[in-house]
């Protein structure tokens, strides 16, 4: 299983440009080929997980088949495959689950909204986390997850926590969560302010084509 998640990461390397495109298809093949044999289902969920960086075509039906599985692991790791796509054609699907009887898939829909900056999965969430009888690693994928989406409802239900916990460990979590939802809202601040300059830069483009003209 440690072999399909190393090659997982090749596979991202491939989809940012660091790896040759055919090294890339043979890696995706050998782990499309163990989805589909009869090999130990946990090692094949790990090769599905692993994929779920690749855009190739059949990835779509490949995850979606194993999303309506009725086996609370094949659908987390569809949702697993999910959010590492980066692909926000998965939203509803990941937001479906987030409110599943089974802890495995809420934690792993969790993370997937996290994953693909879900805006419309922020109050579910909080949602969840009011419930004390929550899971404690879906509490955690559930907050990770909104300081990654980022919202001012997501800021003050971490500073709240905060406020009212002693335990370390959990105060270190929480800073981390907010150091990273600092982080994620500075960073689409910038690309706004990024498109707003291409914009601009558009307009002067045309200004001056009409100029040109005339």
């Amino acid at each position: 299983m440690e072999a399909a998640n190393i090659l997982g990461e090749f596979v991202l390397l491939g989809e940012l440009e660091e790896l040759d495109a055919h090294t890339q298809q043979e890696i995706e093949d050998a782990l499309i080929s163990v989805i589909r044999s009869e090999d130990n289902p946990a090692l094949r969920r790990k090769a599905l997980e692993s994929l779920g960086y690749s855009s190739r075509e059949e990835m779509m039906n490949i995850i979606e088949s194993a999303y309506q599985r009725s086996d609370a692991n094949w659908v987390a790791s569809a949702l697993k495959a999910m959010g590492r796509s980066h692909d926000n054609v998965w939203n509803e699907n990941v937001i479906s689950k987030l409110l599943d009887d089974d802890p495995r898939v809420r934690y792993a829909a969790a993370q997937a909204a996290g994953e693909l900056e879900i805006e419309q999965a922020s109050p579910i969430m909080l949602q969840m986390l009011e419930d004390e009888e929550e899971d404690d690693d879906v509490v955690s994928a559930a907050i990770w997850s909104l300081s990654q989406i980022g919202g001012e409802d997501a800021r003050v239900y971490i500073l709240n926590l905060l406020e009212n916990t002693d335990d370390e460990e959990t105060i270190a979590f929480l800073e981390d969560a907010l150091e990273n939802l600092d982080f994620n809202e500075e960073l689409n601040e910038f690309e706004l302010l990024d498109l707003d300059e291409d914009d601009f830069e558009m307009d002067d483009e045309e200004e001056f084509e009409q100029d040109d003209d005339n």
